[in-house]
């Protein structure tokens, strides 16, 4: 994957977001084998699940924070630099 200026040099924080995320709620989609971007609803059950808080991404009134942006742009440039026709 060629890597973005924009997620370059992110702290560890960011990455163990990711990583959370993507390894609880499965990086491919099951039925089209394509990268997912995971909704609110389902980054709040990864975390739910694992025990941890969410509110560093997702606040009280259902909004993503800063961190909760850029970690879901991370996902959405993954899936569109991944895409490929199958």
């Amino acid at each position: 994957m060629k890597p973005s200026n924009d997620f370059v040099h992110l702290s560890k924080d960011f990455w163990a977001n990711v990583r959370s995320i993507s390894q609880k709620s499965g990086y491919t989609e099951s039925k089209t084998r394509r990268i997912k971007i995971p909704k609110q609803d389902e980054i709040k059950t990864v975390f739910v699940d694992l025990n941890l808080t969410y509110s560093h991404l997702i606040d009280d009134n259902d909004k993503l924070t800063a961190l909760g942006i850029k970690v879901i742009g991370y996902f959405k440039y993954r899936a569109d630099i991944c895409s490929f026709p199958l």
